[in-house]
């Protein structure tokens, strides 16, 4: 409990204040909801649909991140709280996008960006097999960012070499080296949208250890692709009427 207040406070640091780190469900207008969780980052204006004495339901389409905050875990543990992440995630697919960029409609910033946060692992790093633990789940649905305080940052690499014409163009415009650059990548994949074909590439798995000569550079990496990530979060419109069951035909068909 301690470390998750700790957490919760280091988050409202540094976020914008657009957003709010509560604790609760998460639920969509299909009335799915999430296991408990103990840090949500959503919207400042948002507004849990169920406010109870002891627990809060927010709409899906104001949560911006999910993280899960462990102590030390087991491989079985480490396992199931990654396929927990990935099964809350898929809640998100209820959304609908009013206004958006139309690159990233089908993209990498749809999904909603989630964590893991533990203290150490109890096992060897480089043991790790993903594909593994995801068995089954699309790669859509896999962790953006993993933080082992003493151990390492676990998220992805973007080898720009292997990227299509029209996605090197677009990343050199925004001053990548596309040409040798490999870069450090928070999302499981990567997904541009050129006259409506969609472009996947997945991405390999990055681990960044600790450093002997600053200690704490892998958690700077690790907030530093969170708070990336909340921002770069498709922001959804939530339709109240859809919850309650009464959104028109009329609506529906326009979206």
């Amino acid at each position: 409990m301690y470390r998750e207040d700790c957490f919760k406070k280091l988050l409202q640091v540094i976020l914008d204040k657009d957003y709010v780190v509560s604790d609760g469900f998460i639920i969509n207008s299909t009335d799915q909801v999430s296991t408990q969780y103990d840090t949500l980052v959503h919207r400042y204006n948002s507004k849990p649909l169920i406010d109870g004495s002891f627990a809060k339901f927010f709409p899906v389409e104001d949560i911006v991140a999910i993280c899960e905050i462990k102590s030390n875990l087991n491989r079985s543990d480490f396992k199931e709280a990654l396929q927990k992440l990935a099964s809350n995630k898929r809640l998100g697919d209820s959304r609908k996008i009013f206004k958006s960029r139309p690159e990233v409609i089908i993209g990498n910033f749809f999904p909603i960006p989630s964590f893991l946060i533990r203290n150490k692992l109890d096992f060897n790093l480089n043991e790790i097999n993903f594909e593994s633990i995801y068995e089954g789940i699309p790669k859509a649905y896999w962790h953006n960012c993993i933080l082992s305080l003493e151990d390492a940052v676990i998220t992805y690499e973007l080898d720009f070499s292997k990227l299509g014409p029209k996605s090197k163009e677009l990343n050199a415009s925004r001053g990548y080296n596309v040409e040798t650059g490999i870069c450090e990548w928070q999302y499981s994949q990567h997904i541009m949208l050129f006259d409506s074909i969609c472009k996947t590439y997945d991405c390999p798995i990055h681990i960044i250890t600790t450093s002997n000569n600053d200690m704490y550079s892998h958690i700077y990496n690790f907030l530093g692709s969170l708070e990336q990530a909340v921002k770069n979060c498709i922001k959804c419109d939530c339709d109240f009427g859809e919850y309650l069951g009464i959104a028109s035909k009329t609506i529906r068909e326009n979206r």
